[in-house]
């Protein structure tokens, strides 16, 4: 299972280390729940999100 148990701490700065980990799927997994626990940054985290599959489909 690629997705991020109930009991993971959530934050940035984990999910910058998935992506430089090559962890895509599971920093992706950590930038929607941010976005949910922000809305107000949510245009932040989408565009973070969006840099991360472009990576991953390359």
């Amino acid at each position: 299972m690629n997705s991020i148990s109930e009991n993971t701490i959530i934050s940035e700065s984990l999910a910058i280390v998935l992506a430089k980990q090559g962890k895509i799927d599971k920093a992706v997994d950590m930038y929607k729940k941010l976005s949910l626990r922000n809305p107000e940054k949510n245009r932040y985290f989408a565009d973070r999100i969006k840099e991360l599959t472009t990576i991953k489909d390359y």
